[in-house]
């Protein structure tokens, strides 16, 4: 087939190529034109750009065949006109201390590429009154707060009225603990003053310095010069929650030690600042991406105060990166800066919009499954209960009905024991009452009988018989009455012993009487005669 091609057909470079193999408007699939690649910018300072959370992102984006990373060198920022800066699709520029935004604003406005973090919202981050003003604008909760602007001119001129224990900006007092920050974001030099009670003085904040975070001051007074906010003091645990989002569905959380504590920064062995993972609630995850979607920041900082029972915002830093952490790294790259870039490729567009139809089917597919599944398991569980339930209804049916004929049976027994009782009772009862009479007949008889044909000592003797017989009792009475008889007797004796022995006592008295009335008058006579 080859060697009956013509000249005209050799202008193509292979023989796949030609039109009769592939058809009319059918490009070689060994020629095709390279597929055109995201291009991703880098637009920051040296030492942000460089530092090793960007690195880590860096580093798996670029295993994304469509994606092509482009850092700008800090000479090009700072020196370069925009027109000179390199050309990207996406680009993410974000300020720190020495970064011209103003370029980076006038780049995106002459470029327009995908802004991964906005940059004319940066200027207001920059400000901490546009900060708390937009945070209360969303209904985010904030300290209370004043804000306290001085003339540069004439910085004796403002609402400000100190007093030993409180201050009064605006005509809203302050009673201590409050807070004084600067109106600069970039000013990290934030006061706090303690009331007398508590030793007065103030605790200075500053960005760390070595393993000091702030240090304490025994000035009480408030700074004179400049414009600061002035807020409550929040009482925590002593720790602060640094929370970054990757854009408004994904916030990570690390608590640190608060600066206000002592100032010195715990660090581990490898000297980086100790952090312990924090999880959010519900309402701390809704602000989180209220602040995103504010800010327009998709990777962005702040700092969250939880006091009181409830999680207050006091601070917005804009890009901010978390530091040692792999899973944030991953999660970065995949939340964001992959999906944002991926939509500025036709072909990745394309299949993602078929791989999303494809998910969709398998899901759709599964959950059909899933379904009837579910829907045949609830039948069987369903028929199951039903029959179960039946079966247990008939057996409880039958138990009642077991039960009920018990219960019948056991009164119809006691039905007929009662009757039996009662017929018997009857029977005894008659059977008693012929005894009765059958004795009373005999009694009487007998009675007559004895009445009759014995003598009084045999009615006596009768007499004490029935006595015996029918009252027991009479057997104590005899008794008694023998006492008493004996007692009787008793008493008849010793009255007739004392009689005789009175008896016997007043004649051997007369006698003695007598005995001495004679030998008297015989003593008086002999005496008289003598």
């Amino acid at each position: 087939r080859a060697a009956s091609l013509t000249e005209n057909d050799r202008q193509y470079p292979c023989l796949t190529c030609h039109p009769s193999l592939l058809g009319p408007g059918l490009p070689c699939p060994l020629h095709q034109p390279p597929e055109r690649q995201i291009v991703v910018g880098i637009c920051a300072m040296m030492k942000k750009s460089k530092s090793k959370p960007m690195t880590e992102i860096l580093e798996r984006l670029c295993k994304f065949d469509y994606i092509n990373m482009v850092i700008f060198p800090e000479e090009v920022i700072l020196e370069e006109p925009v027109e000179k800066w390199p050309l990207c699709d996406c680009l993410i520029s974000f300020h720190s201390k020495g970064f011209p935004l103003d370029k980076a604003v006038e780049y995106a406005k002459l470029r327009n590429p995908l802004l991964i973090n906005d940059l004319n919202m940066q200027y207001f981050i920059q400000d901490r009154r546009e900060v708390y003003r937009i945070l209360q604008e969303e209904g985010i909760d904030l300290p209370r707060y004043a804000v306290l602007n001085r003339d540069p001119d004439n910085p004796e001129e403002c609402n400000l009225v100190e007093a030993e224990d409180h201050v009064e900006v605006n005509g809203e007092v302050f009673p201590k603990p409050f807070v004084e920050k600067p109106v600069c974001a970039e000013d990290h030099n934030v006061y706090i003053y303690y009331p007398t009670s508590a030793g007065g003085g103030s605790q200075r904040l500053f960005r760390k310095i070595g393993s000091r975070s702030s240090v304490y001051s025994p000035e009480s007074s408030v700074r004179k010069t400049g414009s600061y906010i002035y807020e409550e003091f929040m009482p925590t645990d002593g720790t602060d929650v640094k929370v970054y989002t990757v854009g408004p569905d994904y916030a990570h959380a690390e608590a640190r030690k608060s600066p206000a504590l002592d100032g010195k920064v715990e660090r581990d062995s490898e000297g980086k600042e100790i952090r312990y993972p924090v999880m959010l609630t519900a309402m701390e995850k809704l602000v989180a991406r209220k602040v995103c979607l504010a800010f327009k920041q998709t990777v962005c900082g702040f700092d969250l105060l939880r006091a009181n029972g409830h999680s207050y915002v006091c601070d917005v830093n804009g890009f901010s990166f978390v530091k040692n952490s792999m899973k944030y790294y991953d999660d970065s790259y995949f939340h964001v800066l992959f999906n944002f870039t991926l939509f500025k490729n036709p072909i990745c567009v394309s299949l993602y919009i078929a791989s999303y139809y494809i998910a969709s089917f398998i899901y759709i597919y599964i959950y059909i499954y899933i379904y009837i599944y579910i829907y045949i398991y609830i039948y069987i569980y369903i028929y199951i209960y039903i029959y179960i339930y039946v079966y247990v209804c008939i057996y409880d049916m039958c138990v009642y009905i077991c039960i009920c004929v018990c219960i019948c049976i056991y009164i119809y027994v006691c039905v007929y024991v009662c009757i039996y009782i009662y017929y018997i009772y009857i029977y005894i009862y008659l059977y008693i009452y012929m005894c009765v009479c059958v004795c009373m007949y005999i009694y009487i008889y007998i009675y007559i009988y004895v009445y009759i044909y014995m003598c009084i000592y045999m009615y006596i003797y009768i007499c004490v018989y029935i006595y015996v017989c029918v009252y027991i009792c009479m057997y104590i009475y005899v008794c008694i009455y023998i006492c008493v008889y004996i007692c009787i007797y008793m008493y008849v004796y010793i009255c007739v012993c004392v009689y005789i022995y009175v008896y016997v006592y007043i004649y051997i008295y007369i006698y003695v009487y007598i005995y001495i009335y004679i030998y008297i008058y015989i003593y008086i006579y002999i005496h008289t005669y003598t």
